[in-house]
């Protein structure tokens, strides 16, 4: 098994990472197909969203009536793992799209609309048994639904802080 990232911080939710759906990435392809050469392009979404915008999209499309708090401890409260998210990252994490534009690409799809259908899918077809669907994510090294945790850490947290 490989390293694992272990997070020091959470960065309140605001490290920004550059996702990019198979609905953008699959016409990009298409336009390097047809023009064969040398060069290196980025797959990317038309924009970079925050680790807390990814997170209230997502709570959106599932329902999700309650507040996402951006918090940020580190290791010596003993909770690394909340607050954390694959997107909390120290840096941002944008990629240029002007190569691919050039050749004539153009996103067919924004975040918002290529994770709306990825959570009706999942919420769908894997709600009950994920961990067997997606063993990959099943095997990180931490409960990435660590519920008890979070209630944990929130019980110590005077909620005028939020």
């Amino acid at each position: 098994m490989g390293q694992y990232y272990t997070p020091k911080h959470t960065y309140r939710g605001q490290s920004r990472l550059h996702t990019s759906a198979a609905a953008n990435i699959a016409p990009l392809i298409r336009i390097a197909l047809d023009r064969p050469g040398t060069r290196i392009l980025n797959a990317a979404d038309p924009t970079a969203p925050t680790a807390l915008e990814i997170g209230t999209t997502i709570a959106r499309h599932l329902g999700y009536g309650g507040k996402i708090l951006p918090i940020d401890i580190g290791n010596e409260r003993g909770e690394a793992a909340v607050g954390w998210s694959p997107w909390s990252i120290p840096a941002p994490f944008v990629l240029s799209m002007e190569a691919a534009t050039e050749l004539g690409y153009a996103p067919v799809t924004t975040y918002d609309a290529a994770v709306a259908k990825t959570c009706e899918w999942l919420a769908g077809e894997y709600a009950s048994d994920w961990r067997q669907k997606f063993p990959v994510l099943a095997s990180y090294p931490r409960d990435l639904f660590d519920y008890a945790s979070e209630d944990r850490f929130l019980k110590g947290i005077s909620p005028s802080k939020f």
